[in-house]
């Protein structure tokens, strides 16, 4: 089994790290944490870019290692993109079976004003979330 997490800097992402380390799974499950970098933001700011890049690595590293306390198998990857569009395309390509986000629990005008990521994936995503 193939279980994609994709998270970001907010609490409820390391909610769903500590959720995801703490239940049991089928043996040699595969883990990959993944994060997405919006390039449009700094698109005329190719620095910031780099910068948003590196400290999206640490933070999936950070991810990582919370997993492998208790699991034998995380991966982790940098998207580059809308989290919406890359996190379901990715888990596509890597032929994820599941995929487990966190949400910020935003109300129905949060949501409508901030969209949601995770609301996204879930439209967008073929396999299990």
């Amino acid at each position: 089994m193939k279980v994609l997490i994709a998270i970001d800097s907010s609490p409820a992402s390391q909610r769903v790290l500590e959720e995801v380390a703490a239940r049991p799974w089928p043996p040699n499950t595969l883990f990959c944490i993944v994060t997405a970098v919006e390039v449009g933001r700094f698109a005329e700011l190719p620095a910031l870019i780099e910068d948003a890049k590196r400290e999206s690595e640490q933070m999936v590293k950070a991810g990582a290692a919370l997993l492998l306390r208790a699991k034998d198998t995380a991966t982790t990857q940098v998207l580059m993109g809308s989290p919406r569009r890359v996190v379901s395309a990715y888990a596509q390509e890597c032929g994820a079976n599941l995929i487990v986000a966190g949400s910020h629990g935003h109300g129905a005008i949060g949501r409508f004003f901030l969209g949601s990521v995770a609301q996204g994936i879930l439209r967008t995503a073929y396999c299990s979330r």
